[in-house]
């Protein structure tokens, strides 16, 4: 009987290839026997083919789209930068939007042409966007002007300084939070008519990960004080990388067939922890009373 969790000779797709969750995946997947795509702005070593791409920019995603098979069995949307820098490349803050959201949701309706049924689609967000809801109206309207890359961008330059989305560029919490937020959204709206073409999609909302983000987020701010957010204090630490890759890796095997426009909260318990009053948002036990 064939395995439900087998991606041999699968063609994947992996943005956010070079590092953290994206190398993690790629080494799983190689091993599992899969054809690996991987697009980055940096080297991918190791798998079936590196695609460098800046996912800024339209071009060079149609450029990378271009260089991927005809057929796609599974795609995980990964990618992501904190803030407007980013080892060494410096971003706008509608850049910064591009790679954290636009570049998803173009990959996500472009590669899905490719992807016959039975396919599957792992979008990777944070525990920092599980507040979409109070953002209906707003994300309503981000949805209905990003259709286009064109489009998407002018929407993004248009509410730079809007508090409820960027908040200019003296607060990259606020960047940041929106894109996620923004995966969570679409992942949800786009589920019901993915599924029509027998495809599913689904999102991961990790906590606190220990890759090379977390230092370039402690550059940002001038601190590692934030190390510890969203990070479970009975486990101590950050999930890592290969954890959040083991979760991504059965939401697109049939292992999770009927699992559609699912959002799932993989941080040790850090979320119901604070939801219940029993540790805080820096990581710490709440004393007992």
């Amino acid at each position: 009987m064939e395995s439900i969790f087998d991606y041999s000779g699968k063609n994947c797709v992996v943005t956010g290839s070079a590092a953290g969750v994206g190398r993690a995946l790629c080494t799983r997947l190689m091993e599992m026997g899969a054809n690996v795509y991987g697009l980055d702005i940096n080297p991918t070593e190791g798998i079936t083919k590196y695609i460098k791409v800046d996912l800024s920019k339209k071009a060079q995603l149609d450029a990378a789209i271009s260089e991927l098979p005809e057929r796609i069995d599974a795609l995980f949307s990964n990618a992501a930068t904190a803030g407007t820098t980013y080892i060494g490349y410096t971003f706008t803050v509608p850049e910064v939007f591009a790679v954290n959201f636009v570049a998803c949701r173009y990959l996500v309706e472009r590669l899905s042409e490719r992807m016959p049924a039975g396919s599957a689609i792992a979008v990777t967000s944070s525990t920092t966007g599980l507040e979409w809801m109070t953002k209906l109206e707003l994300l309503d309207d981000m949805y209905e002007h990003t259709g286009t890359h064109e489009g998407a961008m002018a929407w993004a330059q248009d509410h730079m300084y809007d508090k409820a989305v960027f908040n200019g560029t003296d607060d990259p919490d606020a960047l940041y939070t929106f894109c996620k937020q923004s995966l969570i959204y679409y992942v949800k709206r786009s589920a019901f008519g993915l599924l029509k073409k027998g495809i599913r999609i689904n999102v991961l909302c990790p906590g606190g990960i220990d890759t090379q983000m977390t230092d370039e987020i402690a550059r940002m701010v001038g601190t590692h004080e934030y190390d510890l957010v969203a990070t479970n204090p009975i486990i101590g630490r950050a999930t890592s990388a290969d954890e959040q890759a083991r979760l991504l890796l059965f939401m697109n095997s049939e292992l999770s067939l009927c699992l559609d426009g699912a959002d799932i909260i993989s941080d040790y318990g850090w979320t119901p922890g604070v939801l219940f009053n029993q540790c805080t948002y820096d990581g710490r036990f709440v004393e007992e009373q």
